[in-house]
């Protein structure tokens, strides 16, 4: 997945949406920014391809917000950001698409400040939706794919602490599972695990550590 040719069009995809910011400042356009604050604390240092690293960060990076005033977007260091590269599957950059074309052509504006401060709401309520919808359904799947391996010794991961025991990745397939434990795990710390109950449907799984 990680290859030039993504990398170059990600990168043109960011310098677009950027500079379609930049140009919607500078028209005074009503427009939707894409904006993120800056972390609260200092991060940890992360090693480049080791994921324990990318585990400390976990609740430390706030996520980004929809705006209709412009705002720096911390984690691309750009001073204003939107999203209008991918109009077919995403429905703000459809929006925003028409707003910019329309003033490129000096036609009347689609939208007024009013219209895309109420698509903000609606747009911001159907994102959590939709990642909790996708999140469901990836470990639904990758729940399935664990069913051969249900007496097997699993490798796995502590994600975080949570009431009782420990949020645990599965690293054969990424499922998530629930551990129960006394003992202190640190995140990110790596461990075997059995599964005691595995149910693809409810997108729920029961782990025990195997102790050596």
């Amino acid at each position: 997945m990680d290859t030039p040719s993504r990398q170059l069009v990600a990168e043109m995809m960011v310098t677009t949406n950027g500079l379609a910011a930049r140009k919607a400042v500078e028209s005074h356009l009503p427009f939707i920014f894409r904006v993120q604050k800056a972390p609260e604390e200092r991060l940890p240092a992360l090693r480049e391809g080791d994921p324990k690293s990318y585990l400390l960060l976990r609740g430390k990076i706030r996520p980004a917000n929809l705006a209709t005033v412009a705002a720096p977007h911390w984690a691309l260091k750009l001073d204003c950001y939107s999203q209008i590269t991918s109009p077919i599957r995403r429905y703000i950059d459809l929006v925003l698409q028409r707003q910019l074309i329309a003033s490129l052509r000096g036609i009347a504006l689609p939208y007024d400040l009013a219209d895309l401060q109420s698509l903000v709401g609606a747009l911001e309520t159907k994102e959590l939706e939709n990642r909790r919808i996708e999140a469901a359904v990836q470990q639904r799947w990758a729940l399935e794919y664990l069913l051969p391996y249900r007496k097997a010794k699993l490798p796995a991961s502590i994600l975080n602490a949570t009431g009782g025991g420990y949020r645990v990745e599965i690293l054969r397939g990424g499922a998530f599972g629930f551990m129960p434990s006394p003992r202190h795990h640190a995140v990110g710390a790596p461990l075997e695990v059995r599964i005691e109950q595995l149910n693809p449907l409810k997108g729920a799984l029961r782990l025990r550590e195997v102790r050596n």
